[in-house]
């Protein structure tokens, strides 16, 4: 029995279309392609009784395990200009008015490595298609039963998305770029984009070298609705068995809505597969291997916590049953009970009963088996399968089921601001199983800005002998000084400050950020000068119902509060404490500032101490100061 591993961190891709050699190579590979099915069950071009002689399973094709990691790891280039409107025509023309500004060209740059340099970033590699597809289906149905159906493509089990980015990284990335997609008279130049992916055929006796490979890249269009070929890309080398090679790519000219849309909106990137290589051991290409495979088996896409793997299973006859397909797998290593696969291997199901995934999210170690397939006319234990069929086997932990997300709700404003007096900016609908992301980029103060000061005074004489004349007395003065203000500012540390003025509504009920922080209901990461919030249970905060509608959002609240304004003595002591009343009146004439009518006692001062011609009186004043953020938010409701 054998097996052929792919690991979440990897993909054994299959491919389903032929092409060949040209020349003396193509006559050996239409002889090898012409083995007749009673002599070659799986289809991988080795006779039966040659693999039963080399030991391996002439009803499991043997085929190269090329494992590429699809990685994190990539930089997205923007080159761009803003045409001046004043140009009909945006080539430069000779002769053309020196009055209109040269076009610059800007740009800017993602880069993955860079979060990665930050402890938090979380790494993640690709994963096929299908492997999503049946733990998304196993959300649906849970509850009800192990098997789900679904509409599957043979791409699906060839085709990986690039991971989504590591959320924070994320979020920082779209608060810094998204708003240049907006100006007026944007033209982008290029788009390019770099990625890097590690090749390795695992050591094997029968495959011991691939070479040629190439690579399809893909991305959604959501405006013609179908995925389309972005390049293909040829690596002329030749890959040996047991050697990991790492490789880099370069893709240009990529379409705008790529960047604008999918990655900025949605946290898409590119798709990508292994198009073909060659495969000199049997003069043939993986195309045409992989089009004899398929015509003779059925793919079982196996998942399990520790390994993702894909077996063709040789079908004897037309047509195989569920349990015999298992069997030439994983031979008596499995259990069905009641119905149902309850095991495969060392993992049993054994995940408790629940009513809302909710009540598993926390469930690391105890999963259950899913069966996920086409649609079938019969139970999956009674059906036939056949070469037209696709089996995925998935041991789902109640954590992973339970974040399985069933809507993704993207919010971003480049500047938001608390108003004349507060501001409620709703994020989005949300579910007691809902997980929740919050970037918010501190932007601008504008307003009136207040300058406090303490001011302790007390006289200070020089050494002198005889009669000196010395005053007795110290001063306390608080000092309020108001200005214009419109300029940029940062969270401080302890998110005392703007940051308090934040607040987090569920529904109608007002919580407190920095509260709920302090209290470790919200989890907080600096990403740069922005401040990253984590809600994993919106529940410790709020419980939810169900079946209500839920609505989130973030509360801005600028400050409005009466307060005094200039110079104000606020306490006096000493034998001569009423020379006080000289020095904050010194202070007010000589700065040019108020002198409040909150000072100590101010109404015994009387008119020969203060001529209110040249003070100014310092009413209470009302102080108000707003200011503005950029937000960043993901709300993931998942299954429940």
């Amino acid at each position: 029995m054998k097996y052929y591993y792919l690991t979440i961190l990897s993909i054994l891709l299959i491919l389903t279309n032929s092409c060949g050699f040209k020349g003396a190579e193509e006559e050996n590979v239409s002889n090898n392609s012409q083995i007749q099915s009673h002599n070659d069950f799986d289809g991988d071009l080795i006779l039966n009784e040659d693999e039963l002689n080399q030991g391996t399973n002439p009803y499991i094709a043997d085929l190269p395990n090329l494992k590429v990691r699809f990685l994190q790891n990539y930089k997205i280039q923007v080159n761009y200009k803003i045409n001046d409107p004043r140009r009909t025509d945006t080539s430069k023309k000779e002769g053309e008015s020196p009055n209109l500004p040269n076009e610059e060209i800007f740009n800017f740059e993602i880069d993955t490595k860079v979060g990665r340099d930050d402890p938090d970033f979380k790494y993640r590699v690709g994963r096929i298609f299908i492997r999503d597809k049946a733990f998304n289906d196993s959300a649906k149905v849970g509850q009800f039963t192990d098997h789900s159906w679904g509409e599957i493509r043979e791409h699906d089990l060839t085709w990986v998305k690039y991971p989504k980015v590591d959320t924070s990284f994320f979020g920082k990335t779209v608060l810094d770029y998204k708003q240049i997609f907006n100006k007026e008279n944007l033209v982008i130049e290029n788009i390019k984009v770099n990625l890097e992916n590690s090749v390795k055929l695992k050591a094997n006796s029968l495959y011991k070298e691939i070479k040629n490979l190439e690579l399809n890249f893909y991305y959604y269009d959501y405006e013609k609705e179908t995925y389309e070929l972005i390049a293909t890309k040829r690596i002329d080398k030749t890959f040996k068995s047991g050697v990991n090679e790492l490789v880099s790519v370069e893709l240009e000219n990529l379409p705008k809505n790529l960047i604008e849309h999918n990655y900025m909106k949605k946290g898409e990137f590119i798709i990508s597969e292994i198009k073909d290589f060659e495969i000199p051991k049997l003069k043939t290409t993986y195309k045409r291997l992989m089009a004899s495979v398929r015509a003779r088996t059925v793919p079982v896409v196996f998942n399990s916590p520790l390994e993702q793997s894909t077996y063709y299973v040789g079908i004897k006859g037309k047509s195989e049953s569920f349990i015999n397909i298992l069997s030439t797998i994983f031979d008596k290593k499995f259990t069905i009970q009641d119905n149902k696969l309850v095991q495969i291997n060392q993992f049993k199901s054994n995940l408790q009963e629940y009513i809302y995934l909710s009540e598993i999210k926390e469930e690391d170690k105890k999963g259950k088996w899913f069966v996920f397939t086409n649609k079938l006319n019969k139970h999956y234990l009674d059906y036939s399968f056949s070469s037209r069929d696709i089996i995925s086997l998935s041991y789902v932990l109640g954590k992973e089921l339970a974040h399985q997300n069933e809507e993704k709700v993207f919010n971003f404003k480049n500047e938001i601001s608390s108003t004349s007096n507060s501001a409620i900016y709703p994020l989005g609908n949300i579910t007691p199983n809902s997980t929740v992301n919050i970037q918010i980029d501190p932007r601008r103060i504008f307003g009136t800005g207040k300058i406090h000061d303490h001011i302790y005074f007390v006289p200070q004489y020089p050494p002198c002998s005889g009669n000196c004349i010395r005053w007795d007395f110290t001063c306390h003065i608080d000092v309020n000084k108001f200005i214009d203000v419109n300029q940029g500012f940062f969270f401080k540390n302890d998110l005392s400050d703007k940051f308090s003025k934040i607040s987090l509504m569920v529904n109608e009920e007002e919580f407190s950020l920095k509260k709920l922080i302090d209290e470790k209901k919200v989890v907080l990461r600096w990403r740069e000068s922005n401040v990253h919030l984590i809600i994993k249970d919106i529940n410790v905060i709020k419980e939810l119902e169900t079946f209500n509608e839920n609505l989130l959002s973030l509360k801005l609240t600028g400050i409005t509060e009466t307060t005094y304004n200039g110079f104000k003595l606020t306490s006096w002591h000493g034998q001569h404490y009423w020379q006080c009343m000289r020095v904050v009146i010194n202070f007010a004439g000589h700065n040019k500032v108020p002198l409040s009518l909150q000072s100590y006692d101010i109404a015994k001062w009387g008119p020969n101490n203060v001529n209110w011609n040249v003070i100014e009186k310092g009413h209470d004043k009302i102080w108000k100061q707003e200011f503005s953020i950029g937000l960043f938010s993901l709300i993931e409701n998942n299954f429940n």
